[in-house]
């Protein structure tokens, strides 16, 4: 009997021991790190405005291939896709606030609408780095990437100069209101207060999508309207673009450049279809935002910027190796 006694004792003592564990695991406040990888973890939440867009989801992998090499035992990434929408964003921003992460990497959708959520994160004393894109709130803590004016400037002077500073212009854009899309238009503006023989003749928000793109092309041909240039905001829309010329009057004809270089375009280059690209380093942009990201973590020194210039890429150096990236399918 008292053997029983005993072995009843051990069974409740031992059911106690996993009821307190259990409940240690499930607080969500900032001072328990629920990773499973040891309480001196650092969970870092990965707020991206997009995963179905090939250049979003490729910054993933990297971020989680870098992260894998590197910060195995070190780090945990909580990762949200804001699917598009400001509001969903911010509201997965307050949630992994909430959650009480380290630091957040975000690639905001919206300039306006998604800084909201940084401002959400600032207060907590949650450090957020943005990364690709930015927001017009003055709370984050640093932004990794590059300077998207840079890329407009890059191809559309290239396209410019191909055309001989004449010619009738397409613009495909990206989704209203983004950063990159302000930006880069801003910059094939600048080239074409220098180049007045070029005019702009449509311009069509294609939201990144190759399949708009092609489809705005192919009612732009349709319409019966004359072009000689397409200047896409995004490589994935250039290649909807040269699909919708494929088999009319305009294929070979019209000159066309993207932005990004992914593998596609590229290799539209190589083959001469695609006059130009401007590379967007997204191995480097995952690397250091992951680095700055964890820095900030700890709590230690970071940059309010961390410049990844862009590239162009044309015929005369697109065999280089550097610009072959795996990009996510």
């Amino acid at each position: 009997m008292k053997k029983m006694k005993s072995l009843v004792t051990s069974l409740l003592l031992v059911c106690v021991m996993v009821f307190v564990c259990a409940c240690g695991k499930s607080d969500g406040g900032s001072d328990t790190k629920t990773s499973g990888k040891g309480e001196d973890a650092y969970v870092i939440g990965c707020s991206w405005m997009d995963l179905t867009t090939q250049y979003q989801a490729t910054l993933k992998s990297y971020v989680d291939k870098y992260c894998k090499e590197n910060y195995a035992d070190e780090v945990e990434l909580v990762h949200m896709d804001g699917q598009s929408n400001s509001a969903t964003q911010v509201s997965q921003m307050e949630t992994l606030v909430s959650q009480g992460v380290d630091a957040i990497l975000m690639v905001p959708y919206d300039r306006a609408g998604c800084a909201p959520g940084v401002d959400a994160a600032a207060e907590a004393g949650i450090p957020v780095i943005e990364l690709c894109q930015e927001t017009n709130s003055p709370n984050r803590t640093s932004f990794v990437g590059s300077d998207h004016k840079v890329s407009g400037i890059q191809t559309m002077t290239r396209l410019a100069e191909e055309a001989g500073g004449k010619g009738k212009l397409v613009v495909l854009e990206g989704p209203t209101g983004q950063d990159c899309v302000i930006a880069r238009g801003e910059g094939m503006q600048e080239v074409l207060d220098e180049n007045p023989g070029i005019e702009v003749i449509a311009t069509k928000t294609c939201d990144w999508d190759r399949a708009k793109a092609m489809s705005a092309v192919e009612n732009i041909i349709q319409s019966g309207l004359e072009f000689d240039i397409i200047f896409a905001q995004s490589d994935s829309m250039a290649m909807g673009a040269l699909e919708a010329l494929k088999g009319t009057q305009y294929e070979g004809k019209v000159l066309v450049g993207g932005i990004d270089c992914i593998t596609d375009a590229l290799q539209a280059i190589k083959d001469g279809t695609l006059v130009c690209t401007s590379f967007q380093n997204a191995p480097q942009q995952a690397e250091d935002g992951l680095k700055v990201a964890l820095s900030a973590a700890k709590g230690e020194k970071i940059e309010e910027l961390y410049d990844i210039p862009f590239e162009l890429v044309d015929d005369s150096n697109c065999e280089e190796e550097k610009y072959d990236v795996e990009y996510a399918q």
